[in-house]
């Protein structure tokens, strides 16, 4: 079978749990660290998958990050072509982007371990199969973005409506973590503190003070259950 692709945005935001999740599974996967210099694929038939991943830039900072430009080029593509695609918080706006809806500041910044709802679309989802709601997850984000137009809603939070949405048959976006644990919080923490606004420097240095979450295993479980979905959309 092709192996999946991850998309890595900075180097700090890896695959985390979800190649965890691969490397139990003996599942073929390969990490792109495009702000390491790595480059976009030109087409996407050589995976199975590809699997878009966060970072603190703005979907639409192309003349900082110009990899940008071609990772919303060629997420176009995977759409085009039914690979499945799981973008995560920046992966998910970068997927709204390329589908051509509109990427905006939330009202509110979202950091840390916080609860979202599924809609009755996200509960009938092939990709929340199993999944309970509310859904215990992580956040880090300040930007959020419209449900493309022919999506559906999946997911909301009181803070931020558009948390997950389904484009088509196999292409996801989350807003939210699954893939993070506590002491990968911290790391990134940690590493955003300095730069990050006055108003948020509480719930960054929350993460850094709380050595765990109790419902971290919770977390976990979930993370699993919406894996497992993903890739069987990937043997379809």
């Amino acid at each position: 079978m092709k192996p999946v692709l991850f998309l890595q945005n900075i180097t700090l935001e890896g695959p985390g749990t979800i190649g965890s999740f691969f490397d139990e599974r003996n599942i073929s996967y390969t990490v792109r660290d495009l702000y390491a210099g790595s480059q976009v694929p030109a087409q996407p038939g050589g995976y199975c998958a590809v699997i878009v991943l966060g970072g603190p830039m703005n979907a639409d900072d192309d003349d900082k990050y110009s990899y940008l430009t071609d990772e919303k080029r060629f997420l176009c593509a995977c759409v085009d072509q039914s690979v499945p695609v799981l973008g995560i918080c920046l992966g998910a706006q970068l997927l709204a982007r390329a589908l051509g809806a509109r990427v905006f500041k939330n009202k509110t910044s979202e950091i840390g371990w916080m609860d979202v709802r599924l809609t009755e679309a996200g509960q009938a989802s092939p990709l929340m199969k199993g999944l309970g709601s509310p859904l215990s997850v992580f956040q880090w984000h300040g930007d959020t973005s419209e449900v493309p137009e022919g999506g559906q809603h999946l997911a909301e939070s009181a803070a931020c409506i558009n948390q997950a949405f389904r484009f088509g048959p196999t292409a996801y976006g989350l807003q939210f973590h699954l893939e993070v644990t506590c002491s990968e919080a911290a790391k990134w923490a940690e590493a955003y503190l300095p730069d990050i606004n006055a108003a948020d420097e509480p719930q960054a240095r929350r993460l850094i003070n709380q050595p765990q979450y109790d419902k971290e295993k919770e977390v976990a479980q979930s993370a699993e259950a919406l894996l497992k979905n993903f890739y069987a959309l990937c043997q379809q």
